[in-house]
């Protein structure tokens, strides 16, 4: 159950209590159930989330980029697939680029409270000159990272559409608030 102050991504679960007292086989299939949920969770969103692909491709058909924005693990899991599409998907070098709050020493350690200064995220992405071409994923495990919305909430037509993803399963994936955001 998520408080008020700490998102469900950080709340304590009870049924992972006691980890460091499994078997490692237990272990395993209790991983592997949780896998199994958020693969469930994504097959329940696949006709939204296509709506999605489809914009996206079409904008970087016409020159535009697909920008991920985030903090933490999510930011560097954004960063890391921009550093990949250009090997897997043949994409150009710069056509996908990843915003990580905290910058590029956040990909290897924690800059504590990085997510908390919109500021910066901000001028990350003021640098990258944003086209109306352009789109903009914020990528958040809670859905409340500030990193993900201040900056999407600066972008407003005709500038780049801005896109929300956030987990984790259980958690409402949302339509692109109104501001910049266009279905």
């Amino acid at each position: 159950m998520e408080n008020a102050d700490r998102p469900a991504t950080e709340e304590v679960r009870p049924e992972w209590t006691g980890l460091d007292r499994l078997g490692t086989l237990e272990l395993l299939r209790l991983l592997n159930a949780e896998d199994r949920a958020v693969t469930d969770a994504v097959a329940g969103q696949l006709p939204r989330i296509a709506v999605v692909v489809d914009a996206v491709a079409g904008r970087m058909t016409r020159g535009g980029r697909l920008v991920y924005a985030g903090a933490g693990t999510a930011g560097r899991l954004g960063v890391l697939d921009a550093g990949e599409c250009p090997p897997t998907f043949n994409t150009a070098p710069g056509q996908v680029v990843g915003v990580i709050a905290g910058g590029p020493g956040a990909l290897v350690r924690a800059v504590e409270g990085a997510e908390d200064r919109p500021g910066l995220a901000a001028a990350d992405l003021a640098a990258l000159a944003l086209t109306a071409e352009d789109t903009v994923v914020g990528v958040s495990a809670s859905g409340r990272t500030r990193t993900r919305w201040r900056p999407c909430a600066t972008l407003a037509p005709p500038g780049p559409w801005a896109s929300d993803w956030r987990g984790p399963p259980g958690h409402r994936w949302s339509r692109p608030p109104s501001w910049g955001s266009r279905w």
